[in-house]
Protein backbone atom coordinates (compact mmCIF):
# COMPACT_ATOMS: atom_id res chain seq x y z
CA UNK A 1 0.00 0.00 0.00
CA UNK A 2 3.02 2.80 0.81
CA UNK A 3 4.15 2.15 -2.95
CA UNK A 4 0.64 2.96 -4.48
CA UNK A 5 0.50 6.02 -1.68
CA UNK A 6 4.25 6.86 -2.68
CA UNK A 7 3.17 6.93 -6.74
CA UNK A 8 0.23 8.49 -6.09
CA UNK A 9 2.21 11.17 -4.31
CA UNK A 10 4.40 11.29 -7.15
CA UNK A 11 1.96 11.71 -10.02
CA UNK A 12 0.68 14.34 -7.51
CA UNK A 13 4.05 16.28 -7.46
CA UNK A 14 4.51 17.03 -10.67
CA UNK A 15 0.91 17.94 -11.84
CA UNK A 16 -0.94 15.34 -12.06
CA UNK A 17 -1.25 12.11 -14.20
CA UNK A 18 -1.78 13.97 -17.69
CA UNK A 19 1.28 15.91 -16.51
CA UNK A 20 3.03 13.03 -15.82
CA UNK A 21 2.22 11.39 -19.52
CA UNK A 22 3.88 15.06 -20.84
CA UNK A 23 6.82 14.50 -19.07
CA UNK A 24 7.77 11.22 -19.23
CA UNK A 25 6.40 11.08 -23.44
CA UNK A 26 8.60 14.75 -23.28
CA UNK A 27 12.02 13.56 -22.48
CA UNK A 28 14.96 14.94 -24.36
CA UNK A 29 16.78 12.09 -25.63
CA UNK A 30 20.41 11.16 -23.53
CA UNK A 31 23.23 8.64 -22.84
CA UNK A 32 23.08 10.03 -18.90
CA UNK A 33 19.66 8.98 -16.61
CA UNK A 34 17.25 11.82 -17.47
CA UNK A 35 15.06 13.19 -14.58
CA UNK A 36 12.03 15.89 -14.01
CA UNK A 37 13.15 18.81 -11.51
CA UNK A 38 9.93 19.35 -9.22
CA UNK A 39 10.83 22.60 -8.37
CA UNK A 40 12.08 24.28 -11.81
CA UNK A 41 10.23 22.02 -14.29
CA UNK A 42 12.28 21.22 -16.38
CA UNK A 43 14.40 18.14 -17.12
CA UNK A 44 17.97 17.55 -16.07
CA UNK A 45 20.35 15.35 -16.21
CA UNK A 46 23.31 13.29 -13.96
CA UNK A 47 26.31 12.90 -14.91
CA UNK A 48 28.55 11.58 -13.09
CA UNK A 49 28.43 14.31 -10.02
CA UNK A 50 27.63 16.88 -11.96
CA UNK A 51 23.41 17.83 -12.89
CA UNK A 52 22.77 19.67 -16.22
CA UNK A 53 19.94 20.77 -18.22
CA UNK A 54 18.72 21.54 -21.37
CA UNK A 55 19.04 24.83 -23.04
CA UNK A 56 18.85 24.98 -27.14
CA UNK A 57 19.79 21.22 -27.36
CA UNK A 58 22.70 21.76 -25.35
CA UNK A 59 23.02 20.06 -22.13
CA UNK A 60 24.52 23.07 -19.25
CA UNK A 61 25.64 22.27 -15.80
CA UNK A 62 23.25 23.25 -13.45
CA UNK A 63 23.27 23.31 -9.46
CA UNK A 64 20.98 22.62 -6.84
CA UNK A 65 18.10 21.11 -8.81
CA UNK A 66 16.75 18.85 -6.14
CA UNK A 67 14.23 17.86 -5.49
CA UNK A 68 13.91 15.37 -9.06
CA UNK A 69 11.61 12.73 -10.11
CA UNK A 70 13.29 9.68 -11.21
CA UNK A 71 11.50 9.25 -15.59
CA UNK A 72 11.86 5.37 -14.13
CA UNK A 73 9.91 6.09 -11.11
CA UNK A 74 7.35 7.97 -12.82
CA UNK A 75 6.74 5.60 -15.63
CA UNK A 76 6.15 3.07 -12.94
CA UNK A 77 3.82 5.59 -10.95
CA UNK A 78 1.45 5.89 -14.18
CA UNK A 79 1.29 2.18 -15.13
CA UNK A 80 0.13 1.80 -11.51
CA UNK A 81 -2.44 4.55 -11.86
CA UNK A 82 -3.97 3.37 -14.97
CA UNK A 83 -4.48 0.09 -13.18
CA UNK A 84 -8.08 -0.73 -11.97
CA UNK A 85 -8.97 -2.39 -8.61
CA UNK A 86 -11.30 -3.27 -6.53
CA UNK A 87 -13.12 -0.09 -5.05
CA UNK A 88 -11.49 2.86 -7.23
CA UNK A 89 -14.10 5.35 -8.56
CA UNK A 90 -14.25 6.26 -12.22
CA UNK A 91 -15.99 8.12 -14.76
CA UNK A 92 -16.80 7.31 -18.53
CA UNK A 93 -14.18 8.77 -20.47
CA UNK A 94 -16.82 10.64 -22.93
CA UNK A 95 -20.76 10.64 -23.81
CA UNK A 96 -24.26 11.26 -21.81
CA UNK A 97 -23.09 9.60 -18.96
CA UNK A 98 -21.13 11.77 -16.37
CA UNK A 99 -21.88 9.74 -13.12
CA UNK A 100 -19.34 8.48 -10.95
CA UNK A 101 -19.02 5.09 -10.59
CA UNK A 102 -17.24 2.55 -8.04
CA UNK A 103 -15.54 -0.62 -8.93
CA UNK A 104 -16.91 -4.33 -7.75
CA UNK A 105 -15.20 -6.59 -9.37
CA UNK A 106 -11.99 -6.57 -11.95
CA UNK A 107 -12.18 -9.08 -14.30
CA UNK A 108 -9.95 -9.23 -17.75
CA UNK A 109 -10.96 -6.04 -20.14
CA UNK A 110 -14.33 -5.77 -18.16
CA UNK A 111 -15.26 -3.75 -14.81
CA UNK A 112 -18.17 -4.63 -12.66
CA UNK A 113 -19.08 -1.24 -11.56
CA UNK A 114 -22.16 0.06 -9.27
CA UNK A 115 -24.60 2.45 -10.55
CA UNK A 116 -23.62 6.02 -8.52
CA UNK A 117 -27.01 5.02 -6.52
CA UNK A 118 -25.32 1.74 -5.62
CA UNK A 119 -28.92 0.54 -6.26
CA UNK A 120 -27.49 -2.03 -9.18
CA UNK A 121 -24.29 -3.14 -10.80
CA UNK A 122 -23.39 -3.78 -13.95
CA UNK A 123 -20.28 -4.76 -16.81
CA UNK A 124 -18.72 -2.38 -18.93
CA UNK A 125 -15.86 -2.64 -20.88
CA UNK A 126 -12.94 -1.30 -18.64
CA UNK A 127 -11.51 1.36 -21.65
CA UNK A 128 -14.57 3.33 -21.62
CA UNK A 129 -13.74 4.44 -18.25
CA UNK A 130 -10.66 6.58 -16.20
CA UNK A 131 -9.78 6.78 -12.65
CA UNK A 132 -12.01 9.86 -11.59
CA UNK A 133 -9.54 13.08 -10.38
CA UNK A 134 -9.85 14.11 -6.74
CA UNK A 135 -12.16 17.07 -8.01
CA UNK A 136 -14.65 14.33 -9.98
CA UNK A 137 -14.99 11.93 -6.91
CA UNK A 138 -15.85 15.71 -5.02
CA UNK A 139 -18.88 16.78 -7.51
CA UNK A 140 -20.08 13.36 -7.75
CA UNK A 141 -19.63 13.30 -12.01
CA UNK A 142 -17.37 13.64 -14.76
CA UNK A 143 -15.97 16.93 -15.27
CA UNK A 144 -15.57 18.16 -18.74
CA UNK A 145 -12.25 19.93 -19.82
CA UNK A 146 -13.03 24.01 -20.33
CA UNK A 147 -13.11 24.78 -23.52
CA UNK A 148 -11.40 27.83 -24.74
CA UNK A 149 -12.92 29.34 -28.04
Amino acid sequence: MTTINNDQSLIEKVGGIDRAREIVEGAPESNFPVKWCLLRKKYVRQVGFNTQHLVNGEWIDEFNVNPWADLDSLRTAIAKHDEFKVGDFVVRRAGLDRELHKIEIVKDLDIKIFSQDMSHSFWAFRGLFKHATPEEIKAGRRLEAERHG
